[in-house]
């Protein structure tokens, strides 16, 4: 544990913040988090939260996207100074891979939502796990065809049109109809776009 958790008896600050995001509690999260303003800047307090892992090699956003816990996300976010795109100590997956996972095997719904949350805080649609894959290569498409939408369409904004929205949006519609014209005469590597045909 670090100093800040040896000052506590009790749960200690990191025991608390893991429990408040595996257990979808905001209430707890903002109290513990109130009490680190009290004593750190939010440069420290985001410094801290980023060295916190559970006993698998999770950080604090792994624990709430793996969990569901979409109030605590939303929560943990907010802070500033914080980490977007940690690794897991094992498969070096981000929280928007854990997002797909969930939405996968529990809620589409959810899932989708929380990888909104990321992605507005700053997180990459692109980073790869330890076996090369992006976040939308895990969906389920038939499953979650709204997450395959949402990731796709955000990575194609940082890597072609710099983010700018509803053209976008338009933009890539458009080359995924011509993508799935090129698909039905045989595979392809790329758009006229240079974007990658999956």
């Amino acid at each position: 544990m670090t100093g800040h958790d040896e000052e506590y008896e009790g749960a200690s600050p990191k025991e608390q913040l893991i429990e408040a995001c595996r257990r979808n509690n905001p209430e707890l999260l903002k109290e513990v988090l109130e009490e680190l303003g009290k004593k750190m800047s939010k440069e420290e307090i985001g410094d801290y939260l980023n060295r916190i892992t559970d006993n698998w090699g999770f950080f604090l956003l792994h624990i709430a996207t793996k969990n569901g816990s979409w109030a605590a996300l939303d929560d943990l976010l907010d802070v500033e100074f914080l980490e977007c795109d940690p690794l897991t100590r094992d498969e070096k997956r981000t929280p928007l891979h854990l997002c797909v996972q969930y939405a996968n095997d529990r809620s589409p719904e959810i899932g989708l939502e929380m990888a909104k949350m990321c992605v507005d805080a700053g997180a990459d649609p692109r980073v790869k796990d330890f076996q090369g894959r992006k976040a939308h290569l895990l969906i389920n498409p038939k499953r979650c065809p709204e997450l395959v939408e949402f990731l796709r369409l955000e990575e194609y904004k940082i890597e072609e049109m710099g983010g700018l929205g509803d053209s976008a949006r338009e933009r890539f519609r458009q080359n995924q109809e011509a993508d799935e014209d090129t698909d039905s005469d045989g595979p392809s590597g790329e758009d006229e776009g240079g974007m990658k045909v999956r």
